[in-house]
């Protein structure tokens, strides 16, 4: 059919197709393989599927506990639109650990191991991977190992995906004094110092959302001084730090507990606190961004009986994916307060991951960075039929 179609025409056609179709597709010719493959394909593709909520996911890692190392496959699952939720096709090794993790365009940053450990970009729906190279910041070990936080996003003005890493050169133990920062450009492939100097002295949650350009963590200043919370943000773009502040209704104690999150291009805020015997959680989304008075109290949860956490809000803002005691996931309709079980649930503690959406983002790279050889497959059929063209012209 490529013989007879502009090569736009194929490219518009083919850019509307789910990913699943089009890593079939690639074996087709080489001329389907060089297009899918390409950059400029996969940013094509991105863009028409951004927009479309069908292809929002929610991941969950299975979580265990295990003695001693193992390269036993963690197993991942995928929560869609429809309500189920079923084993990701590819599994990653060594990675029961993963202590940070966050998503964008399809990607997903995770961490293990500390300061020392490793960053992994990963998207799940093609299985490839890019280990990044080691930092280089030289720790001092005074009191143990450097204490780290990381965020991951996108540059749109660059079109490259970075890693930011925020490093407490002196220890674990004073994490309010001010960091020093690095950047991992992919394009690069490498770390490089970032001139930050108003990096804020503060105690940074692991936990990110990747909104508006910018990664955002949970932070506290000196707990010596109340202690207050706020939300820190790191532009990708301009490579600079700045606060963000809860409206003044949401009351924060310092025994009280706040995540982070997103929803769609908003950002969410899980505030958990204790009113008489049993503690709440109220779901805050920031309409507008970086606009304080935007802040609005979504709706709140009590935590008592088999509602144990809240781990997501999905849909079109109005159902929330709970947490059961039992390790399950459930689905809370705000609307009329019914809770439902999650279809397809393992008999395990599911771990929220992140919201991510299917992508062919590092299907450009290296082939050598993929769990599996369904490239090589694919090019080798490919070649086969090439071959056996030559050798008989005349059939089809």
């Amino acid at each position: 059919m490529s013989d007879y179609l502009d090569e736009g025409i194929l490219t518009e056609i083919l850019a509307r197709l789910p990913v699943k179709s089009l890593l079939r597709f690639r074996s087709v010719s080489r001329c389907w393989y060089s297009l899918i493959s390409s950059s400029t394909f996969i940013n094509t593709h991105l863009n028409l599927h951004k927009q479309d909520k069908k292809n929002n996911f929610l991941l969950f890692k299975h979580c265990y506990f295990k003695d001693g190392p193992s390269s036993q496959a963690v197993p991942y699952y995928s929560f869609n639109h429809q309500d189920t939720i079923e084993e990701c096709p590819g599994y990653l090794r060594d990675l029961s650990y993963v202590a940070e993790n966050s998503s964008c365009n399809g990607l997903f940053c995770l961490c293990w191991g500390g300061f020392l450990g490793s960053i992994v970009l990963w998207n799940p729906a093609i299985n490839r991977y890019v280990m990044l190279p080691k930092s280089n910041i030289t720790p001092q070990f005074k009191h143990g190992e450097p204490g780290s936080v990381t965020g991951f996003g996108f540059d749109p003005r660059a079109n490259d995906y970075k890693v930011v890493r925020l490093v407490y050169l002196d220890d674990v133990l004073h994490r309010f004094r001010r960091p020093v920062v690095e950047l991992f450009e992919l394009s690069k492939r490498s770390w490089r110092g970032v001139s930050c100097n108003n990096a804020p002295p503060y105690y940074y949650f692991p936990r990110q959302a990747y909104v508006n350009g910018a990664v955002h963590w949970i932070a506290l200043d000196d707990p010596h001084n109340s202690c207050r919370s706020l939300i820190v943000a790191f532009d990708m773009v301009n490579e600079v730090f700045s606060e963000i502040t809860y409206p003044d209704s949401c009351r924060i104690l310092p025994e009280d507990h706040l995540i982070i999150d997103k929803h769609e291009e908003s950002l969410v805020v899980y505030h958990y606190h204790l009113l008489t015997d049993f503690f709440w959680c109220d779901v805050w989304v920031m309409k507008e961004y970086g606009i304080v008075d935007s802040w609005v109290k979504q709706f709140n949860i009590a935590l008592r009986g088999e509602i144990h956490d809240v781990q997501s809000l999905i849909h079109n803002g109005d159902q929330l994916i709970l947490s059961k005691p039992n390790g399950k996931l459930a689905l809370f309709n705000t609307k009329d307060q019914q809770t439902i079980d999650v279809e397809g649930c393992p008999n395990a503690l599911l771990r929220y991951m992140g919201t991510h959406m299917e992508s062919l983002v590092l299907l450009d790279e290296r082939r050598e960075n993929s769990w599996d050889s369904l490239a090589f497959k694919e090019l080798n059929n490919i070649r086969g039929k090439e071959k056996k063209t030559i050798r008989k012209p005349g059939k089809i």
